[in-house]
Order: C-alpha cells, then sequence, then structure tokens
C-alpha cells in the first residue's frame, strides 16, 4: 500500500481533478494536508474520503506533518495541481517491489496546457531529470518511508526543498524516473510568462547550488505576488 499525501492551500480549483485521478488507483492511504485554505479546499477533500490533516503553512512542514502521520511503508508526495496517470500508484509498487536498492523517484511530466513552449519545457525538463536524477514536487516525489525517516524527512526550506530531499536520497541509494507522465498546472507560468519563468527556474537551481538563501530564491521565483504562496517549484 502507498500512503499518497496531497499538499494543499487554497486548492478547490484543482484539487479536485487531483482527486479524481486517484479514485481509481491501486489502494491506498489518502492523506491531505491542508496549509489554512480559506476556500473550499477542506470540505472538497473531506468529501472525497481523504484524512485531512490541519497545518502550519509551507510545503516543506505540510509534507512532514503528513508523513509523520502515514500508515504505509512508501510515501508518494503530491501538489494539489497535479493529476496521477492511471495505474501510477501501482508502477510505484512494482517498481520499488522489483529492486530493493532504489529509495524513491518521481514521474516525468506535462502540462495542462498544450502551448508550444510548454510542450518543449516539459521535453527538456524531463530531458535534466532523467540525467541528474533530481526530484521536484509538480511530478510527484515516491520515497520508502524508511529512507525518509532515516533523513528526517524535508528540511523546513521556503524553497527548493524537493531538490533537497532529491540531494540527500540520491546518497541513500537508487533514484528512479518512471516515464509516466504526470500533469501538473501551468498557471504560475501563464502568471509570469513561460520565458521569463522558464529563466528564472534555471537561475534558482544554479544559485541554490552556490550556496544562495532559499529565502532569497523564493522572493525571486514568485516576485512581489508571490508572498509565501509556497505553490509551484521549479519544474
Amino acid at each position: 500500500m502507498i500512503s499518497v499525501i496531497v499538499l494543499t492551500l487554497d486548492e478547490e480549483v484543482h484539487l479536485p481533478a487531483c482527486l479524481v485521478a486517484l479514485a481509481d488507483q491501486a489502494p491506498h492511504e489518502l492523506i491531505v494536508v491542508d496549509g489554512g485554505s480559506a476556500d473550499g479546499t477542506v470540505e472538497i477533500a473531506s468529501a472525497a474520503g481523504a484524512r485531512v490533516i490541519a497545518s502550519e503553512r509551507g510545503r516543506a512542514r505540510q509534507a512532514n506533518r503528513g508523513a509523520a502521520a502515514a500508515a504505509a511503508d512508501i510515501l508518494l508526495f503530491v501538489h494539489a495541481d497535479t493529476r496521477l496517470a492511471p495505474g501510477a500508484l501501482e508502477l510505484v509498487e512494482q517498481t520499488l517491489a522489483a529492486d530493493p536498492s532504489i529509495v524513491g523517484g518521481s514521474f516525468t511530466m506535462r502540462f495542462d496546457d498544450r502551448h508550444t513552449l510548454y510542450r518543449l519545457y516539459a521535453v527538456f525538463g524531463d530531458l535534466y531529470h532523467r540525467l541528474s536524477k533530481s526530484l521536484y514536487g509538480d511530478r510527484g516525489i515516491f520515497v520508502r518511508r524508511r529512507a525518509f525517516e532515516a533523513l528526517g524527512g524535508f528540511r523546513p526550506l521556503p524553497f527548493m526543498e524537493d531538490y533537497e530531499l532529491g540531494r540527500r536520497l540520491r546518497r541513500r541509494g537508487r533514484i528512479r524516473i518512471l516515464r509516466r507522465p504526470v500533469m501538473t498546472s501551468a498557471r504560475e507560468f501563464r502568471r509570469q510568462g513561460p520565458l521569463i519563468l522558464g529563466a528564472k527556474v534555471w537561475a534558482c537551481l544554479l544559485a541554490y547550488r552556490l550556496g544562495v538563501a532559499p529565502q532569497r530564491l523564493h522572493r525571486f521565483y514568485y516576485g512581489d505576488n508571490g508572498n509565501d504562496d509556497d505553490r509551484k517549484k521549479p519544474a
């Protein structure tokens, strides 16, 4: 069984599609960790049969809170604006069962917008993703529970917490990037513009490796309208 942990904050628009995509998947535990939504997110999650947990805002904190409450040996962290493909959970189980050296991984990604720039970004992003074995939340992140707990979970960073977890996981075992794509929202690209945000993504990756503080990268990535929303991360 897999514990699917969905991270939410004012996601009443995107959450229903996320939950529908999970409804007919292999048996799993569904946990929605909410960071203080002011809309109908919690009601939607409850109506779908999810276990809803209240948390402080921030994806790292929410993810760790969900993991602490989860019962399964496999954890899958999903953003509320990401939809898993049919059979995704079964594929994760099969992948981990087939090779004990694999400690975690994620999926490839497509955007919910067919704009040529988004399609190109997804293709090149997937190529980098597979070559670097980096993990990003908008692709879904799965991990063996024992490895996650041994690492102490996500570090309490406001930005790049998913990438940072992936770096530590690679030191414990193999990372597998599954070629079955998830569908994720292009809303932040639409808000800022695909060329501008695409450049910011790569700039953030380089700056983080050079030691720039995640707090500064968060402000740079989201701009004046980002606040501490913690919604979309580099893909």
